[in-house]
């Protein structure tokens, strides 16, 4: 398997293709568009004899913080280490761009991404009630990284 740098600008439906298939209810590539369009982003795409089987996309919050937007690894390829080798080359990234946290947010849909966050290091600060709608709260997670 190899992860390799992508830019979801020139082919957001590869990103669509792999979230359809990774999550219930998933972007549009105009949503995807649409958000990043405007953000000084990283996405790495992990692929293996040509199949894409995971994705992660993070931007710039501010001068000191990365938001880890987007994780997704399509179900037959999970539990294989794929998204933690996404998480770990974030986190990479963001210590080299001087980076001293990262943030992100998910739901209690979401329970292995949870105890993975966690076992990479994340710490739930915030809880967002029905922010997707009623009994559907986001979950706060953030990192700080070593300076």
């Amino acid at each position: 398997m190899e992860i390799v740098t992508f830019d979801v600008l020139k082919n957001p439906e590869i990103i669509e293709e792999i979230g359809v298939k990774s999550f219930n209810n998933f972007y549009s590539k105009e949503k995807i568009l649409e958000r990043l369009s405007t953000q000084h982003y990283w996405a790495n795409i992990a692929r293996e004899n040509g199949i894409n089987l995971g994705f992660q996309i993070s931007y710039i919050a501010n001068n000191s913080e990365t938001y880890f937007w987007l994780l997704g690894v399509i179900p037959e390829s999970r539990k294989k280490g794929i998204a933690s080798r996404l998480i770990d080359l974030q986190c990479s990234s963001s210590e080299e761009h001087g980076h001293k946290e990262i943030t992100l947010k998910t739901h209690l849909g979401h329970p292995e991404a949870i105890r993975l966050y966690e076992k990479k290091g994340f710490k739930h600060f915030h809880t967002e009630k029905d922010y997707w709608g009623v009994g559907k709260d986001a979950l706060y997670f953030k990192k700080f990284l070593p300076q």
